[in-house]
């Protein structure tokens, strides 16, 4: 059984972008709760999904028009603007260690978690179950690279004000979808 002290506090600095030009700041949640396809959370939870870099923000991206196949329209999707942003968390899990999975009885991580209703389950265990603000994911394209990787904000989870929580925002470039993927 995983103990609740299984989750530790975490600090560091993540990426998201949005539209370059959208009116929305970069923590708006007003569509938090409208994912879809996360691969973390279900519709309806409001989920932040944060890169480990700026290379990986953008290359996720990019996976996810692939994915969607969505590359005829990349020539007519806007610029993305990057964002820096610096959390301070208290209840966060981190999923990029085997032996932290194997604590949730999960065998063969991170491979399994390529098996989108084992991923949201345990999303789903340790928001509701745990309290975890947030979970520590590894990128599933580059599993054994200890510098890729996603951090999964749980907004309902977060208990301080958010100004306690976000330290820091900051404008980074703007990018464009290659025309081919």
């Amino acid at each position: 059984m995983v103990a609740v002290d299984s989750l530790r506090p975490w600090n560091g600095r993540v990426y998201r972008h949005l539209p370059e030009g959208t009116p929305y700041g970069p923590l708006d949640r007003r569509f938090a709760a409208r994912p879809n396809e996360n691969r973390w959370a279900a519709a309806g939870f409001p989920t932040f999904t944060f890169a480990s870099s700026p290379d990986l923000a953008r290359a996720s991206f990019i996976q996810h028009l692939h994915k969607r196949r969505a590359n005829a329209l990349q020539e007519y999707i806007a610029p993305r603007q990057l964002f820096a942003i610096d959390l301070d968390l208290v209840r966060v899990f981190d999923l990029r260690d085997p032996v932290a999975a194997e604590q949730l009885g999960i065998r063969g991580a991170p491979n399994a978690f390529r098996v989108h209703a084992l991923a949201s389950a345990t999303g789903g265990f340790l928001r509701h179950a745990l309290g975890a603000e947030a979970i520590l994911v590894p990128e599933l394209f580059a599993p054994k690279d200890p510098h890729q990787w996603h951090l999964i904000l749980f907004l309902d989870q977060v208990r301080r004000p958010f100004d306690d929580v976000v330290t820091g925002i900051e404008r980074l470039e703007t990018f464009r979808c290659p025309t081919a993927v």
